[in-house]
């Protein structure tokens, strides 16, 4: 009885981070300001303060896969973002990541730029529910187009 009492009193307090490994589906009804049509699933594997992900978005335009690698230590790495129609080809990106106080989720930071220019800036922040079965990226941008934001809630599928 000692066990899960501490277990979810750990959990509560913000000494266990969450996991978010799992395939998550977007759902669409519960999302919003995302591009019209969008569809998303994604294979998110967590190592420690590394997490991996394998998404599948499908558009309008058609479909896209995506692989990330985020590691949750609030150091910046470089990444070479993927070509873009009209993106300058010696554009280059860095990421920054690290657990939100609590460890209730994490904060993800992506800018890119070219030519000593910065180009756009990206920032999700991923809160998993108590439930452990919905995950909520919240996606603030600011790019050539304006600034925005988007929410993606995702359902963990079994």
């Amino acid at each position: 009885m000692i066990a899960p009492v501490l277990i979810v009193a750990l959990a509560v307090f913000g000494v266990i981070k969450p996991n978010f490994t799992g395939t998550w589906v977007m759902d669409k009804a519960r999302s919003f300001n995302n591009p019209a049509g969008l569809e998303q699933t994604m294979i998110v594997k967590q190592d420690g303060d590394t997490i991996s992900i394998d998404a599948t978005l499908v558009m309008t335009q058609g479909e896209r896969k995506v692989t990330e690698t985020w590691k949750l230590n609030n150091t910046a790495e470089e990444f070479t973002p993927p070509a873009q129609q009209g993106a300058p080809t010696d554009a280059r990106g860095k990421r920054t990541a690290y657990w939100l106080a609590g460890d209730r989720g994490a904060i993800m930071n992506e800018e890119i730029a070219a030519g000593g220019k910065t180009l756009s800036q990206t920032q999700r922040k991923w809160t998993l529910l108590p439930d452990g079965k919905t995950l909520i990226v919240d996606y603030f941008i600011d790019g050539p187009r304006g600034s925005y934001e988007a929410k993606r809630v995702f359902q963990k599928k079994d």
